[in-house]
């Protein structure tokens, strides 16, 4: 996978495939997987290895110190927090039936075959948030 940068380098980062299902099985997201390959991008390469290194930077996540408010967020009564961006436990782990469901749900979606015509409207309902 390549993840270009604004100096024009682009740096690449290749993954085994056991390194790609353990970050799609602890993160649970392509998103978040691409999120963390940026994250690691100017780090060295550790083919093989990405398992320790995510451990490495979940643990230093988890002992990162909340940086001072903005004054703006002090006045309203907001409390500086630090909260880990790599979960060392899997996502979703605390509740796999959900967690399946609602991927089965999704790949179900996003398997119906759609014609040009349909595309824009079928976007719009997959980028909804119903929750709101």
């Amino acid at each position: 996978m390549a993840i270009a940068t604004q100096d024009g380098n682009t740096p690449v980062i290749a993954l085994l495939r056991r390194d790609w299902e353990f970050l799609f099985n602890q993160l649970r997201s392509n998103h978040a997987v691409v999120g963390y390959l940026h994250r690691v991008a100017a780090s060295a390469p550790v083919l093989g290895g990405e398992p320790e290194r995510y451990y490495e930077l979940a643990a230093a996540d988890a002992e990162a110190v909340p940086r001072a408010l903005a004054p703006s967020w002090a006045r309203r009564g907001g409390q500086p927090l630090s909260v880990p961006l790599l979960p060392a436990a899997p996502a979703g782990s605390d509740d796999d039936e959900a967690h399946t469901m609602v991927r089965i749900i999704l790949e179900d979606v996003a398997s119906i075959p759609t014609g040009p015509a349909e595309l824009e409207a079928w976007q719009r309902v997959l980028a909804s948030r119903p929750w709101r």
